[in-house]
């Protein structure tokens, strides 16, 4: 919990950018440009999960068995360097290719300067993110934050520049992006210089290879599950609508980026040391039921604050897409329980049957939106979000108890997902005329949740104790403090 609440604040610095400019971007970009961004966004995305061949996380599981200092900077740096000729060389025909690659999924050659853009980006970005993955391992959580806080500031002020100053619109986007890469690649150079060698071991990289290969597939597959609908509501729509769904899409990814990846950032590297402690499977399944309060916590919460957080702060163009945001909010929280339940598949060095399952659960969803997103448009989109992450975690369930049983308290669940719909639809009923009186006594039903469950007798007694004695010490340290 203490890692991921730190690793939650960067993250939220980095991939939660998009969030906090949202309401800039609405004033200065139309919805057709927004849609726009996003596809160029979401096909950088796809190139770079490609282009990274499942090798952050290779980092992630070989790292600890490595025997000693010398073998662990043996792995980094044969891993670095297959990192950056590998993003070289997607990087070359992805900027070589911009003109076709603009005309397909923008519709016109003459945006070819967004991908030359995306080109660089990709480079600097993977550098970045394999630095962030090093920090991680090596739990070190404060240079992590302040990385994050780093890039942030200087992603924030170079939008605030480029999109605002300079009115440079889509592009300004892209360019600010890229500049705030690059900043914090160069902040984090001497760190990195310091853990590497020119050194490559081939036995390192085909371990690390056939681990992560399989990945990158399963990889593809989760986000274009994920994003996919854009390119449907592009084919069969408007850039308009696109770019409105887009930002429900946005605000619906709130539920990964403030829940689900910073959970998943500390889970990744700890779920393989805790397979090696004595009653692993019940903290397996305790930390099943933990994160289902907190991010059905988090849903209700999203799903009944937007209307109102969207009429203050987002321009009248867009606010259509609150209407979809709550029901994309619990599609992202399902993904985060897969994220736990096919942990047996990783302890099992079964990878290649998660990619097999992700992709299916790909198939569905593409099959959804062909038949859904032409006669019903954006809640058709939803229908096929919705159907393929309930496909991937019950399909992942089900395989993953085969080779790797856990005694997950599935029936403990109960009990708080009853309660989350009554919350929301409390919460739903509240309306005082005024988006910011509606906002006080809704976040006030929102907040009740866990007294609720309290009540309702969630938390075993052991929980009980452990959590008055939390609140106990927290009171008093308050007190101390005043004093």
């Amino acid at each position: 919990m203490r890692h991921s609440f730190v690793y939650g604040l960067g993250f939220v610095g980095t991939s939660a950018l998009a969030l906090l400019l949202t309401p800039l971007y609405t004033r200065f970009i139309a919805p057709d440009g927004y849609g726009r961004l996003r596809l160029v966004g979401i096909t950088l995305q796809l190139v770079s999960i490609a282009a990274s061949l499942g090798l952050v996380e290779s980092l992630f599981r070989f790292f600890y068995q490595q025997a000693d200092r010398a073998e662990a900077r043996a792995l980094t740096s044969t891993i670095f360097v297959s990192l950056v000729v590998s993003l070289a060389l997607f990087a070359l025909p992805l900027f070589a290719l911009a003109g076709p690659l603009a005309a397909l999924v923008l519709d016109d050659a003459a945006f070819a300067g967004y991908f030359r853009i995306a080109a660089a980006t990709l480079v600097v970005s993977g550098l970045t993110a394999f630095v962030m993955a090093l920090l991680r391992i090596e739990e070190r959580s404060g240079w992590y934050v302040a990385l994050s806080i780093a890039q942030i500031g200087g992603a924030l002020s170079l939008n605030i520049f480029f999109v605002v100053v300079l009115a440079a619109g889509v592009e300004g986007v892209l360019w600010a992006t890229l500049a705030a890469n690059v900043f914090a690649f160069v902040l984090a150079a001497p760190y990195l210089a310091r853990r590497i060698a020119p050194t490559f071991d081939r036995r390192l990289f085909a371990e690390a290879l056939s681990f992560g290969g399989p990945l990158v597939p399963a990889s593809l597959a989760a986000y274009l599950i994920s994003s996919s609908s854009l390119y449907f509501l592009r084919a069969f729509s408007t850039f308009d609508e696109t770019g409105v769904f887009s930002l429900a899409l946005q605000f619906g990814s709130a539920i990964s980026i403030l829940v689900v990846t910073p959970f998943d950032m500390t889970w990744s590297p700890m779920k393989y040391k805790l397979a090696q402690e004595p009653g692993a499977g019940t903290v397996y399944g305790n930390v099943l039921v933990y994160f289902a309060l907190v991010v059905l916590w988090s849903v209700i919460g999203l799903a009944a604050l937007i209307d109102d957080a969207m009429v203050i702060a987002i321009d009248a163009r867009y606010r259509s897409a609150a209407l979809y945001i709550g029901a994309i909010g619990l599609c992202h929280a399902l993904f985060g329980v897969y994220r736990i339940v096919s942990l047996g598949l990783d302890l099992a060095k079964k990878t290649s049957r998660r990619a097999a399952i992700i992709v299916f659960s790909l198939a569905v969803n593409l099959g959804l939106n062909f038949l859904l997103a032409p006669p019903f448009g954006a809640w058709g989109a939803v229908a096929a979000l919705a159907g393929a992450y309930l496909t991937m975690t019950v399909a992942a369930y089900l395989a993953a108890q085969k080779v790797y049983p856990v005694p997950y308290p599935l029936r403990r669940l109960i009990a708080p997902i009853a309660a989350a719909g009554v919350h929301y639809g409390l919460a739903r009923l509240v309306e005082t005329g005024s988006p910011v009186g509606n906002l006080g006594l809704r976040t006030a039903i929102v907040l009740l949740y866990p007294a609720t469950l309290w009540v309702l007798g969630v938390f075993t007694p052991p929980e009980r104790r452990q959590i008055a004695a939390f609140v106990t010490a927290l009171a008093a340290g308050r007190r101390g403090g005043r004093a």
